[in-house]
Formats: structure tokens, C-alpha cells, sequence
């Protein structure tokens, strides 16, 4: 776990803390579990309603009180937040602590849905979500050293040098070759062929659609391969696209993390369907 704790130093995360926070929440039991998720609602729902302004108003205008937290559908009691209403009242969702919160940075969503919006996050909600990935890589049975593919992200805006520069040395330290799901150059499917030739990715990580053309491309070269695991993300993973995979990319852990709008287990936004 060395390789963690030097990506951590590097990007200025706690993600060897998250890390071994949930290797030990894994075997907490339901009661433990629930009582884990209202007490980190707690903290939320007192940090919105002190420091963010938008939710500083629903609450006052709707009449709800931070200070009675005893179940998460404490959640029913406010408005569904929509993309439209962010963009609308974007400033509003700034803290007005911020300056107190490490490491906040903005960056675009990855626009799958035809629309990219900038959205925040700090120093400790990065650590939480790559400390909760280490996790899955363990239960996935992939091992610090293990090669891992990635075929997503990529923005219209690019990142300066210094951030480039601590994306290639990341993706050094965690042994993975990425790849821009947005690029539509024919040759990058090759490459990522000739990737999973070489024998050594253990895991892919990806959108389903772009794993869906993968696989396609492979079935029309007549090939397949069988590699440890595949993590799929954003969209969700249909049974069309499971049934091609599990013929032109045979995993042994198939991983579906769907984005979702209440809080999971460890106040992530996750969810995890598992096919074996």
C-alpha cells in the first residue's frame, strides 16, 4: 500500500485513511451500517444548512430542522435536485466556508448525457471515492501491480502542465494505461487491442456503450479475451452489453457502478450491482 500513500502525497489526499476506514465498515452488520450512514448525514445536513446557501434557504422556507436526523429518509423532506436548478443557482451551491475546506477543486462532468457541468468537490470526498475504489479492486482480487485499462473520461477543456503532469505520474504509480472513451480516432480501439494482447490487464474500467463498441469491433475481428475484471461506470449496464462481454471480454468480476441520488453504505454516490 506504499504506492497509496505516495499518490497521496502527491495529490494532497487521505485516500490510505478512507482506504482502511472501509476495508473495515465492509464487515460492519446492518445496525452498525445504519448507524455509521446518519451519523455522517448528520454532518452534512449541518454543513449545508450553515455554509451552503441554497440549501441554507430550503431549509428555512420548508421549515426543516438540522437537528432531527434519525433515518435517511430524512432525505424525503427535500426538493429532488435536478442539473437545470444547479446551473440555475450555481453560485448558491458555493460554501461560504470554502476557504476552511482543503484542496477544492472544479472540474466538468464527463457530458455523457449531452450536457457538461462544472461541479466542485474537496481534498476529503476525492480521498473517500479512490479509498472506496481500492476497496473494489480487493474484492475484485486485483493487487497493487495489477495493469489496469481505462476507457473513459476526457473533456472539452484540457489540463495544464502541472496537472497533466500529476495525472501521468498517478497513472504510473497505479499501473494503468488510459484511454479517451471521446476519441474517435479508429486507431484507438486497435491500441487497446493491442493492449489486451500483451496479456497483462488484469481490470478494465469503462463506460458500458464504449466496452458494448469494444466488444463489437472484436467480434468482428474474430477475437476475445479473458481478463480478471471489469468495472463499468455512468451508465447503466444492460443485459444486451453483459451477455457481448461475456462473449468478447470474459471477466471473472463484472462491476456495474451506477450513479445515484441517495447515499450509499459510506455516504459515496455508488452503487454496485455484482454479475459472477
Amino acid at each position: 500500500m506504499e504506492t497509496i500513500k505516495i499518490i497521496d502525497l502527491l495529490k494532497g489526499k487521505t485516500t490510505y485513511k478512507y482506504y482502511t476506514k472501509y476495508r473495515e465498515t465492509q464487515w460492519y452488520n446492518r445496525d452498525e451500517i445504519s448507524e455509521y450512514q446518519i451519523s455522517k448525514l448528520r454532518k452534512l445536513i449541518h454543513h449545508c444548512y450553515d455554509n451552503v446557501p441554497y440549501y441554507t434557504k430550503i431549509m428555512k422556507d420548508k421549515g426543516i430542522d438540522p437537528n432531527t436526523v434519525e433515518s435517511m429518509n430524512y432525505l424525503k423532506k427535500f426538493p429532488i435536485l435536478t442539473k437545470e436548478i444547479i446551473k440555475e443557482n450555481y453560485e448558491l451551491f458555493m460554501p461560504i466556508n470554502s476557504n476552511n475546506i482543503k484542496g477544492i477543486k472544479t472540474s466538468p462532468t464527463g457530458g455523457t448525457t449531452g450536457s457538461i457541468l462544472s461541479k466542485r468537490n474537496d481534498a476529503n470526498t476525492r480521498s473517500s471515492i479512490w479509498g472506496s475504489y481500492r476497496r473494489f479492486y480487493d474484492w475484485m482480487d486485483i493487487k497493487p501491480g495489477d495493469m489496469i485499462l481505462t476507457y473513459w473520461g476526457g473533456h472539452i477543456s484540457k489540463p495544464n502542465f502541472n496537472e497533466h503532469f500529476k495525472s501521468w505520474l498517478s497513472n504510473r504509480l497505479r499501473h494503468t494505461i488510459p484511454f479517451n472513451a471521446y476519441d474517435t480516432n479508429p486507431n484507438t480501439i486497435n491500441l487497446i487491442i493491442k493492449c489486451l494482447k500483451s496479456g497483462k490487464i488484469k481490470l478494465i474500467q469503462s463506460y458500458p456503450q464504449a466496452l458494448y463498441v469494444l466488444a463489437l469491433k472484436l467480434k468482428e475481428r474474430g477475437e476475445s479475451f479473458k481478463i480478471k475484471a471489469i468495472m463499468t461506470t455512468s451508465e447503466p449496464l444492460m443485459p444486451s452489453t453483459v451477455s457481448c462481454l461475456g462473449k468478447y471480454l470474459v471477466a471473472n468480476h463484472l462491476i456495474s457502478m451506477v450513479v445515484v441520488k441517495l447515499v450509499e453504505l459510506h455516504m459515496n454516490v455508488k452503487l454496485i450491482m455484482v454479475y459472477i
